[in-house]
């Protein structure tokens, strides 16, 4: 079972990191940065539409559909491109399977991660879970 852990003592970059975080607020952002963030969220879904007839995802797919189903009263979540449904941790696993395979995301190459395969769809997992996420907030 998973368990939730506490940072002892957590470090002052940390602690400030995290009250920046916490008060963040889409109504504070410069307009560059919300347009940026959307262009990059296009991307994502692009990719990921791209990313659908590639073997890993279809795997990917097929194994959270089969293994990670949500049981009766579960809430279940409808794979993008797809339209079967899986739990939420299912959908998180697929599609985020799905969208590092084709490897055409987060285009800035020095960055050596990519963190919107696993934030993308972790986010629209909760959202489908959860009927009080907007779109500024999702942002």
């Amino acid at each position: 079972m998973t368990q939730m852990q506490t940072i002892p003592n957590p470090s002052d970059n940390f602690l400030q990191i995290a009250s920046f975080v916490q008060s963040l607020s889409i109504k504070g952002l410069p307009p560059q940065v919300t347009h940026t963030a959307k262009l990059l969220v296009l991307d994502l879904i692009g990719v990921l539409a791209a990313a659908g007839k590639l073997e890993a995802g279809q795997i990917a797919r097929d194994h959270a559909v089969n293994h990670w189903a949500a049981g009766p009263d579960a809430v279940s979540a409808r794979l993008l491109f797809d339209g079967r449904r899986s739990s939420l941790p299912g959908f998180g696993f697929a599609m985020g399977t799905q969208l590092d395979n084709l490897d055409a995301h987060d285009g800035w190459q020095p960055s050596k991660g990519h963190a919107g395969a696993a934030l993308f769809p972790a986010l629209c997992a909760f959202a489908e879970g959860s009927s009080q996420v907007s779109g500024p907030e999702a942002l």
